[in-house]
């Protein structure tokens, strides 16, 4: 918040930035609030000004008092949570900044609250989560990861065939062509078995897919709470990006 006044856009005196030019009040690059009004004289949006640049929340709303978008900015950039409402109160969309103007994720959501656009822009991912690795995948040689025969569990969840093909759904990003053995069936082998599949968050290799397919296996809660909250849609993002072929090569 500024310690300044609070002006009505439509002032004459009042001037927007446009372009490079600084938000002004009488020529001056203007520090404190502005708000727009509806017909009605309801407040519409609300801006906070340091030295002429956005800088502070910034909020709208609609006719009868609901939110309509919120979000902050700093010195002109904005950071943190930008989201947006429909007019009957459900989410729209939701851009995530790690820094002043740096995008990190984007979301947007149809109008019957179904996750249609789910992106992680470039630089997001420094870090992957690994999921279900364990130590007889490794030939002995991660004795530190659980044991594949810990994660079995009685019975499958609801949710199994949806979290299957989220497994399924989320691209390769790391393509093995040699086979591995089939750890549960005892005999058979798995193609391409210690290939990786990423949702730009968590990572897991091909034979998980295939033992999840045809068993009961505990997953963290985590993971399902993830993608739980992101209706089983695997974000997309860039695999040629630095940052994340980093984070790739140490589950490899």
């Amino acid at each position: 918040m500024t310690d300044g006044p609070v002006l009505d856009v439509n002032d004459p005196e009042f001037a927007l930035s446009s372009g490079d030019e600084p938000t002004r009040y009488r020529g001056e690059p203007y520090t404190g609030e502005a708000v727009e009004l509806h017909p009605g004289g309801a407040i519409a949006a609300r801006w906070h000004f340091v030295d002429g640049a956005d800088d502070g929340p910034s909020q709208a709303w609609y006719e009868d008092g609901s939110p309509a978008s919120a979000g902050t900015t700093q010195r002109g950039m904005p950071v943190g949570e930008w989201r947006q409402w429909r007019r009957d109160g459900t989410l729209a969309t939701l851009d995530l900044y790690a820094g002043p103007g740096s995008l990190r994720l984007r979301k947007r959501w149809d109008e019957h609250g179904r996750l249609v656009e789910h992106r992680l822009e470039a630089g997001a991912v420094t870090e992957l989560k690994p999921l279900g690795m364990y130590r007889e995948m490794y030939n002995g040689e991660r004795d530190e990861l659980p044991s594949i025969r810990d994660a079995l569990i009685p019975d499958r969840g609801a949710e199994h065939a949806r979290v299957l093909d989220y497994l399924r759904t989320a691209p390769g990003v790391f393509d093995v062509m040699s086979a591995v053995p089939n750890l549960l069936a005892g005999q058979g082998w798995i193609p391409g078995g210690p290939s990786l599949h990423s949702d730009g968050v968590w990572i897991w290799r091909t034979d998980f897919i295939e033992y999840y397919a045809e068993h009961a296996l505990a997953l963290p809660a985590d993971f399902l709470d993830y993608i739980r909250e992101n209706g089983y849609l695997p974000a997309s993002f860039d695999r040629r990006d630095p940052a994340f072929r980093a984070a790739t090569e140490r589950h490899r």
